[in-house]
């Protein structure tokens, strides 16, 4: 049994499978690294809105304890 295969045929195929593969790996592995670092520096803003919260009333508390 001899298949003929067409050129244009296989090429379209190829064509296809490097899509998909250019698209799994975008998925799998080039998003979740860029949501990572998105995520990473929201955590570090949120963790210097903290500090900036903690500070605060020790400031307003050590102005009051210098007043007296």
């Amino acid at each position: 049994m001899i298949l003929a295969i067409s050129w244009g045929s296989l090429a379209k195929r190829l064509k296809l499978a490097v899509k998909v593969i250019l698209l799994i790996i975008i998925i799998f592995y080039i998003l979740p690294k860029l949501l990572s670092l998105f995520w990473q520096a929201n955590d570090q803003e949120l963790k210097l809105r903290e500090q900036r919260m903690l500070e605060k009333p020790l400031r307003v508390s050590a102005q009051i304890i210098d007043n007296s």
